[in-house]
């Protein structure tokens, strides 16, 4: 288990934030994710921070393939 997936299970609320590719199942982080995240308080959390540090921006087209496996559909 990596890092990242071992913090996700820690606080699975922030796998809203987390792209999969449907056909690589390569795992990132959604582009739009925020500069900060709040806590339930509205105190700002490492969250953010803490989800660029272990997975990269995965954007996906609308069929949810990533860039690489979108070149052999």
């Amino acid at each position: 288990m990596t890092e990242g997936e071992e913090y996700l299970r820690m606080y699975p609320q922030l796998r809203k934030w987390i792209n999969q590719c449907n056909a690589c199942q390569d795992t990132g982080y959604k582009p739009e994710l925020p500069k900060e995240l709040s806590t339930y308080g509205g105190e700002t959390s490492f969250a953010a921070k803490n989800l660029r540090k272990f997975f990269k921006p995965l954007p996906l087209n609308e069929i949810g393939l990533c860039a690489v496996c979108n070149r052999f559909n």
